[in-house]
């Protein structure tokens, strides 16, 4: 920290000491200087070297005290070690010569690198303050849907496209289908995701019902994804989450509508099933990407690890259609991880909160569980722990509430 930076700070300590008669310390990374001394009044503030050790005396007693601020990092010019690089429409980490995120990345300036380990640091200690109580009661004063804004789902003609009946479709931003003409032809229970720091286009719907596979594929062709994210089985404990909208026997075309689709690949990478499909329409054809969890339970949290490596293998795809069963828990905690990385990539400051309420504007009731809202706090930890940023004591307080957390689920299954 410059020298005047660090004066300034302790300045302000000493201000707030004579005026208070209190005791103050905050933690100030010393960086330029063995050891420095101010006084004020019969008060002094010393520091040693790695961190600010704020010593007050008053009337010759001596207390040692340390103040809860956001941390300041000390180390940011160790580019060698931690290497921030960032794609068209993604970031990754390079650390140690290991890149996670799309191969062809270019290197972001100095400022930015120091932003995002410092933005990485600062959501850590966050997330460390916070209590259950708090965390709870941000997840349950995110916005409800206003069923005022969500009128097309609610038509007698659309009524029977919707999977489940309290799931409902936000007007704003929901897609229209244009392949077919009608009344009620342009209904999908599909929602466009608005978000500053995307690059990529992202749309969240439902599983496909057997009396909708037509119009999702008609949504996949006239919106130009070629990236298709399941994050569910077809059949979970029984009850149908999705219908199957392609033949799992390779090179059988099934017709939906004007539209043809058939499975070209099948592969298994980790726990993901990466098919390769191919649509056709109008004597056109086109190759997709069918990215398939399935060991992902509804309702719950998904591991951090298997999740950021589906977005690793998403992210390189100009638009997507992500869904589950409902499309709103397990495609809404996808969705927002992805917004929150996307605004660490800009260095800007992680938000879960706010992200979440930004995505609930477009996608009701998206992130449907607390422990789906844990996720992405944990997820984004791990992403600073891999590389260095982050040490796990450094959160240690935020992790015992997710044990807590994950102790009650156990005793409720």
């Amino acid at each position: 920290m410059p020298l005047g930076e660090q004066g300034r700070r302790r300045k302000e300590v000493e201000r707030l000491i004579k005026e208070r008669n209190q005791i103050f310390a905050m933690n100030v990374a010393a960086t330029t200087s063995r050891h420095c001394r101010a006084t004020a009044a019969n008060f002094s503030v010393e520091s040693s070297t790695d961190r600010e050790h704020i010593q007050i005396r008053e009337n010759q007693e001596e207390r040692d005290i340390q103040v809860q601020d956001p941390p300041v990092d000390n180390d940011l010019e160790r580019e060698s070690e931690t290497e921030l690089v960032i794609s068209e429409r993604s970031f990754a980490f390079a650390s140690l010569g290991s890149k996670i995120g799309r191969t062809d990345t270019t290197a972001v300036p100095k400022h930015t690198v120091r932003q995002v380990i410092q933005r990485l640091r600062e959501f850590a200690w966050k997330c460390d303050q916070s209590t259950t109580e708090i965390l709870l009661n941000e997840f349950n004063e995110l916005p409800k849907p206003d069923m005022t804004r969500c009128k097309a789902c609610q038509e007698p003609h659309n009524v029977k496209k919707n999977r489940y009946r309290n799931v409902p479709c936000i007007d704003s931003s929901r897609v229209l289908l244009t392949l077919q003409s009608g009344n009620g032809c342009d209904y999908i229970h599909a929602n466009r995701i608005d978000y500053p720091t995307l690059g990529s286009k992202y749309i969240i719907t439902q599983g496909p019902l057997a009396s909708t596979v037509s119009s999702f594929w008609q949504m996949v062709w006239q919106e130009d994804i070629y990236c298709i994210v399941m994050l569910c089985k077809a059949i979970e404990k029984g009850k149908r989450k999705s219908a199957e909208y392609f033949s799992p026997i390779s090179d059988m075309t099934i017709s939906h509508g004007p539209l043809g689709v058939k499975l070209k690949e099948r592969e298994w990478e980790g726990p993901i099933i990466v098919s390769t499909l191919e649509l056709e329409y109008s004597q056109e054809s086109r190759q997709i990407k069918h990215y398939q969890w399935r060991h992902w339970s509804d309702w719950t949290a998904p591991t951090e690890s298997t999740l950021l490596a589906l977005l690793k293998k998403v992210r390189g795809h100009s638009a997507v259609v992500v869904h589950c069963s409902a499309g709103v828990g397990r495609s809404g905690t996808f969705m927002a991880l992805e917004m929150c990385l996307q605004d660490l990539a800009n260095g800007l400051p992680i938000n879960v909160n706010q992200t979440v309420v930004s995505l609930r504007h477009c996608r009701a009731l998206a992130v449907q569980t607390f422990d789906q809202y844990l996720s992405i706090h944990r997820a984004i930890l791990s992403v600073g722990e891999k590389h260095g940023v982050i040490r796990k004591a450094d959160v240690a307080q935020f992790y015992r509430i997710c044990e807590q957390r994950k102790n009650v689920s156990s005793e409720n299954v």
